[in-house]
């Protein structure tokens, strides 16, 4: 599997997939992102300026102006991949995307969930911290 991550056949249907208009789909791609995400982090890094907006996306699908609903759970694991990108990748490659993570996570800081609000805060303190080391 490694070998076709890669290869850059994986990603770019994963990528496809967290896109999609359905809850299944999205859903399935963003626990195996996650996994990516947690285990080798440096095979999404090409395809961050794809991810990040939508992982971005999957935070705010939970409230009533949208058609699709995303749970807690999924909720929260995407922030979760936005901060292994924050701790895990050099300054200088995530630094672009500082700003777009800073107001797009603010709708998950008003989420219903606790845990969601809990780890939205600990995802932009992360984000907002960063520093050229």
């Amino acid at each position: 599997m490694l070998s076709d991550l890669n290869d850059n056949k994986i990603l770019p249907i994963l990528v496809m997939a967290l896109g999609s208009q359905r809850v299944e789909v999205k859903v399935s791609a963003l626990a195996t992102l996650s996994v990516l995400v947690n285990e080798a982090v440096e095979a999404v890094e090409p395809h961050l300026h794809t991810l990040i907006p939508l992982f971005l996306q999957v935070i705010t699908l939970n409230s009533k102006h949208n058609k699709i609903k995303v749970k807690a759970a999924d909720r929260a694991r995407a922030i979760d991949c936005l901060s292994e990108i924050a701790e895990s990748l050099p300054y200088h490659q995530i630094h672009p995307f500082k700003k777009m993570v800073d107001r797009g996570i603010i709708p998950a800081l008003d989420d219903r969930k606790r845990a969601v609000r809990s780890k939205a805060v600990q995802c932009k303190n992360q984000w907002l911290t960063l520093q050229n080391q």
